[in-house]
């Protein structure tokens, strides 16, 4: 007797499993961390990391995710660590 595979089922549960991603977000306290610095304005951190004070907005708004290397400088600039100022939140989080 020969037994037979159902691989339309596998099919699909793999399709399933691509189309589900793994959504993050990475929170940040850098402007608590900067007022906390003696009100360091975002054009002193820039500066001070050798970034734009543009790039500095977009972390602090979120809308963008440093490097690993600019959020040492940073956390560095800051007196603190990365720990501190940033969090990942991932999708599974709010489950």
């Amino acid at each position: 007797m020969t037994e037979y595979v159902n691989f339309t089922f596998l099919y699909d549960k793999f399709i399933l499993h691509l189309s589900v991603k793994a959504t993050f977000n990475i929170q940040n306290k850098l402007k608590l961390y900067r007022v906390m610095a003696g009100n360091m304005t975002q054009q002193d951190l820039a500066e001070r990391v050798g970034t734009t004070r543009q790039t500095i907005v977009s972390i602090e708004k979120g809308r963008y995710s440093p490097s690993v290397g600019l959020a040492l400088q940073i956390a560095q600039a800051l007196n603190t660590t990365v720990d501190e100022l940033f969090k990942l939140e991932t999708g599974d989080d709010h489950a």
